[in-house]
């Protein structure tokens, strides 16, 4: 387990699986503040604690697993239900005496999926349908005057899927091109049923762009992006060739058109009126990523 995730469930954990009492459970949230002040009195300059909410069952851990690896040593996470302004207080008051930014990651999950989530967990980890249903009930959604360095709010499970390809110059560039009829964007598309978001990032990536060689290195995370219920999970993506500076691609999805140039966004760069304003989000959300991206981009040029 690693020590950046801390989860007072964790602390329920016996040889023979989770027991719970109410005891154990006091002890338990005692023990995850312990490790959280711990951890972050160790956390190297320019760390952010994730802060990651929402209902039992609402796919909070599920969500730091699949994040842990891409954001990097820097990042740490707190992952608790914690429905109420009272009950983040703790944890964003031992953030604040070391000095760390807390980002809200909040999943704000449909009740019953939640609780058919918690019917699919093994015995010792499922948490009483009355529990669910009252943390469900009384959540207070994240504001910004409790503290946030900012809120991220996923209501679903991603439906859209984005590839990105990056590589360095002097900056961090991004792979891009512009639609004939919606200005500048970048590879985008649905998920089809039953596709995992790596493999819909591939055959989206081949479709738009014209590169079937590609291989996922990473998910990068998931976006709401406010927008007709979108929510996009990002992968990042490496082709096994060199790819040049723009090129051009007929597309057969919507009738068939022409992409009519591909080229290299700078993430430095904010985005012009010829961006789509959707893909000027995505932008500024790969932004806020780029020290991580920087770091997955080294590791690869050095194989390390």
């Amino acid at each position: 387990m690693d020590s950046r995730h801390i989860n007072p469930d964790h602390f329920l954990e016996t040889p023979g699986g989770r027991l719970y009492t109410p005891e154990r459970s006091v002890l338990a949230w005692h023990q995850a503040y312990a490790a959280l002040d711990h951890a972050l009195s160790r956390a190297p300059t320019g760390s952010t604690l994730f802060l990651v909410i929402g209902v039992q069952g609402g796919g909070k851990t599920a969500w730091v697993r699949r994040h842990i690896a891409a954001l990097g040593d820097s990042a740490y996470f707190f992952d608790a239900a914690l429905p109420g302004i009272e009950h983040r207080r703790k944890a964003l008051e031992i953030a604040k005496r070391h000095g760390v930014p807390v980002v809200a990651v909040w999943l704000d999950t449909a009740l019953a999926l939640a609780l058919d989530r918690n019917r699919a967990r093994r015995e010792d980890h499922r948490v009483p349908e009355a529990a669910i249903r009252s943390v469900h009930a009384r959540f207070e959604a994240p504001q910004a005057s409790e503290g946030f360095l900012r809120i991220e709010v996923l209501r679903e499970a991603p439906n859209k899927v984005c590839p990105v390809l990056v590589r360095r110059r002097n900056e961090l560039q991004v792979l891009a091109f512009r639609h004939p009829r919606a200005g500048l964007q970048l590879v985008k598309g649905t998920l089809e049923s039953g596709e995992s978001p790596a493999s819909g990032a591939l055959r989206e990536l081949c479709e738009e762009s014209g590169i079937g060689d590609a291989q996922v290195l990473a998910e990068l995370g998931s976006w709401d992006s406010g927008f007709t219920g979108q929510v996009w999970s990002f992968q990042l993506c490496q082709a096994a060739r060199a790819l040049p500076e723009r090129w051009t691609h007929h597309a057969e999805d919507d009738g068939g058109h022409d992409f009519i140039f591909f080229f290299w966004q700078s993430l430095a760069d904010i985005p012009g009126p010829d961006w789509h304003p959707l893909f000027q989000g995505a932008l500024a959300w790969l932004r806020q990523r780029s020290v991580q991206l920087a770091a997955l981009v080294e590791a690869v040029r050095t194989g390390s």
